[in-house]
């Protein structure tokens, strides 16, 4: 071997433990990040707990993006009833069928 290969071999040794390190440090915030918030969860009933697409949101963006196109659709399908409601509500009051 040559001394070029020695200092490459012995780069490359050292990006794979910083990215290694990374990863862990990675972990260890999330982890505490999850217990944070699952311990505020349980003193206060206002706060949520974190989805998991938002903590791993990095590893599963396809799959975030499918969940959010689908509550962006149930949420229009909503919209939509809420907007028929009103509409009928309306129409009675114009006829003189209710009251308020």
């Amino acid at each position: 071997m040559t001394i070029n290969e020695v200092t490459k071999i012995r780069e490359s040794f050292f990006r794979r433990r910083e990215v290694k390190r990374k990863d862990t440090a990675d972990m260890v915030y999330r982890l505490s990040t999850l217990i944070t918030n699952g311990t505020a969860c349980i003193m206060s009933k206002d706060n949520k707990p974190i989805e998991f697409l938002d903590m791993f949101g990095d590893l599963f963006s396809e799959e975030k993006k499918i969940n959010e196109e689908k509550r962006i659709e149930n949420q229009i399908e909503i919209n939509k009833q809420h907007m028929k409601d009103f509409a009928n509500r309306v129409n009675l009051q114009r006829k003189g069928g209710e009251d308020k």
